[in-house]
C-alpha cells in the first residue's frame, strides 16, 4: 500500500529548503512505498540538487515569511500587507488545500513551517506535523509589539499553529509554544557529499 504525504516548505531563504529536503531524501531513501509532494513555490534546481531523484513539486505558496528589499533587509508594511491579503483569502486558500488533499490522495502533511495548512489538515482529518526551530506568530509578534496592526495578524497565525498535531522542535529554536504538542530534536543538515 502506497502512502502520499504533503510537504509545505516555506520559500523564505533557502535554509528551511534544504534541512527538509534532506529528510525527505531519507524518508524516500527508507520507506519505497511513500510519495511526497512538494508543495512550495521554490526553484526547481534547489530540489533537483538536494534529492538525488526526481520530486513532485506543486508550486504554490502559503505563506508570507518576511517580504525582502534585498539580501540584508526586510520591508515590514509589505509584509504585513501581504499577510493581511493572506488571511482575507484565507477560507479559499483553506478549501483549496482540502481539494488538493482529496485529488491528490494526501494521507499527511509535514509543514517547515507554512501554518495555513494546519488549518485545512484539521479540517480534512489527516496528521499534521511541524519542523521548524521558530514559528512566524514569533517573528511577527515583534513587530506587534511597536504597530498594533499586527495584533489580529498573529493571533490568526497563532490560531492555525495550535493545530498543529506535532512539532519536532530544532535547536537553537525560539518561542513555538503555538504549537501545542512539541518535541526537541537534534539539529537537522544535509549530509556532506565531498571529501576533506
Amino acid at each position: 500500500m502506497r502512502y502520499t504525504l504533503a510537504y509545505y516548505i516555506t520559500p523564505h531563504g533557502f535554509g528551511h529548503a534544504v534541512r527538509s529536503l534532506e529528510v525527505i531524501r531519507q524518508l524516500l531513501a527508507s520507506h519505497e512505498n511513500l510519495d511526497i509532494l512538494v508543495v512550495s513555490d521554490l526553484p526547481q534546481f534547489l530540489l533537483d540538487e538536494n534529492v538525488g531523484r526526481p520530486l513532485s513539486q506543486r508550486k504554490k505558496r502559503v505563506d508570507v515569511g518576511l517580504v525582502q528589499k534585498d539580501s540584508l533587509q526586510f520591508d515590514l508594511e509589505a509584509t504585513r500587507t501581504s499577510l493581511a491579503d493572506l488571511y482575507g483569502r484565507r477560507h479559499s486558500v483553506v478549501e483549496e488545500e482540502i481539494r488538493f488533499f482529496r485529488e491528490k490522495g494526501i494521507q499527511a502533511i509535514v509543514c517547515d513551517i507554512p501554518f495555513l495548512p494546519f488549518e485545512a489538515a484539521a479540517l480534512y482529518g489527516i496528521p499534521a506535523l511541524g519542523m521548524s526551530n521558530f514559528t512566524w506568530d514569533w517573528i511577527y509578534q515583534a513587530y506587534a509589539q511597536r504597530d498594533g496592526r499586527w495584533n489580529a495578524l498573529v493571533e490568526w497565525v497563532r490560531e492555525c499553529y495550535e493545530k498543529c498535531g506535532h512539532f519536532l522542535q530544532l535547536p537553537m529554536h525560539g518561542d513555538c509554544s503555538a504549537c501545542p504538542r512539541r518535541q526537541d530534536v537534534p539539529l537537522v543538515a544535509r549530509k556532506v557529499r565531498r571529501s576533506r
